[in-house]
C-alpha cells in the first residue's frame, strides 16, 4: 500500500511542474507570483512551496545555461558587445531569483514583459561585464 501512496505522490508532482514552468515563464508578475516562495526561509516551506521553489530555481538556472552557452559560443574580441552579463560561479541559484525578483518589483511597468527579457535585464544591471 505504501508503495501505491508513493507512486500516486511522484505522478502528482510530475504532473505540476508543466503547469509552474509555463506560469514562471509568461510574464514577470507571473513570476513574482510563482517564485516569491524563495523569499521564505526553507524551513517554512509547505510541500506545494518546495515544488515551486525547484520550478522558479530550475527555470533561472535554465536561463543562465542558456546565456553561458552564447557566451562560450561567442568568445572573441569582436564580440564583446554579446556578453550580456557577467555572473560569478559563487553566486547561488537562490540569489539569482532573488535578484530577478528584486528588479520585476523595482519596476512593475515592465512585469508584464516575459520573464527571459526581464532576467536578461536584471542580470546586466547585477552584473555588468568588465
Amino acid at each position: 500500500m505504501r508503495n501505491v501512496y508513493l507512486l500516486l505522490l511522484t505522478l502528482m508532482c510530475f504532473a505540476a511542474v508543466p503547469v509552474h514552468g509555463q506560469q514562471v515563464s509568461r510574464s514577470g508578475n507571473a513570476f513574482l507570483q510563482e517564485c516569491s516562495v524563495v523569499d521564505k526561509p526553507v524551513n517554512d516551506f509547505k510541500s506545494s512551496e518546495l515544488l515551486r521553489e525547484d520550478v522558479c530555481l530550475s527555470y533561472v538556472v535554465g536561463l543562465l545555461d542558456g546565456v553561458s552557452l552564447e557566451i562560450s559560443l561567442s568568445r572573441s574580441p569582436d564580440h564583446s558587445e554579446l556578453f550580456p552579463f557577467c555572473v560569478s560561479e559563487q553566486i547561488r541559484n537562490e540569489e539569482l531569483v532573488r535578484i530577478l525578483l528584486k528588479y520585476i518589483r523595482a519596476n512593475p511597468a515592465t512585469a508584464d514583459r516575459r520573464t527571459a527579457e526581464l532576467f536578461g535585464s536584471a542580470m546586466k544591471e547585477a552584473f555588468p561585464c568588465k
